[in-house]
């Protein structure tokens, strides 16, 4: 008889089932916490490929960060949280190569300037990729939420020591 193994039946699995996608967008939103303080503060990120066969080609991946998605995330989500403002992040590369027969690019980093940020709730960062490959729409953007605490009670405490009793009320 004719007997077909695993592999003979994944030859005939069309690539076009392959993606590139962030791996970090499988979480929404990807949740960081930091210290204000942290000088060297940074979130990974990167691209991967995912597919029935090796990637045989280099698949070039651009990463743009789209503030415009925040609003969208806000509505779907019943959140407000703010975009992150112009200067509390970097993007380490904005660009990155998945090389052929590997199945990410390297892992890059976003710098983050906590410095920049104001109160302690959360800040989006959307970040999206394109690629010359076919992208996971669901998985292409990755919408990052920073939250920078404080240490400690960054508020000064009043002295009370000086503070006496003027009066009780049972009232």
């Amino acid at each position: 008889g004719s007997c077909t193994t695993d592999k003979d039946l994944m030859d005939q699995v069309s690539d076009s089932t392959a993606v590139v996608y962030m791996p970090q967008a499988t979480q929404s939103p990807a949740v960081f916490t930091f210290e204000r303080g942290q000088a060297d503060a940074g979130i990974v990120y990167g691209a991967c490929y995912g597919g029935p066969h090796a990637n045989t080609s280099d698949i070039d991946v651009q990463f743009s960060t789209d503030p415009g998605l925040a609003g969208h995330f806000n509505d779907e989500n019943f959140t407000e949280y703010p975009v992150m403002p112009a200067g509390s992040y970097e993007l380490e590369q904005t660009s990155a190569t998945i090389a052929s027969g590997k199945v990410s690019t390297v892992p890059l980093t976003i710098k983050l300037h906590l410095d920049k940020l104001e109160g302690v709730g959360g800040y989006l960062l959307p970040v999206t990729i394109s690629a010359n490959a076919k992208l996971n729409e669901k998985l292409r953007t990755t919408f990052f939420l920073v939250k920078a605490l404080y240490p400690s009670n960054p508020f000064p405490m009043l002295d009370r020591s000086q503070w006496a009793i003027t009066g009780v009320s049972s009232e």
